[in-house]
């Protein structure tokens, strides 16, 4: 519909696969570092949300090299990372 070439698109659904199992989490997430934040403890919501991003750099790197699962890795990487909180 918008010109996206079907290899481009092929990795599109591998990778929006485990995102869409992870929705509720990304909502949760930003819901818990807005409420820690409100609570006059950020350095909790930052380290939460750091944690979060620098899963999902190493995860990326293991599950798409390591475990050789291309764009579904780094799918799986994402949705883990919003997960943690």
């Amino acid at each position: 519909m918008i010109g996206a070439q079907d290899n481009t698109l092929t990795l599109a659904r591998e990778y929006v696969r485990p995102i869409k199992l992870a929705i509720p989490f990304f909502l949760f997430n930003q819901m818990m570092a807005a409420y820690l934040r409100n609570d006059k403890n950020p350095a909790l919501a930052t380290g939460a949300v750091l944690a979060g991003g620098i899963f999902n750099i190493f995860g990326d790197y293991f599950f798409v090299f390591v475990c050789d699962m291309g764009a579904y890795g780094a799918g799986l990487a994402t949705a883990i990372g919003s997960a943690i909180l």
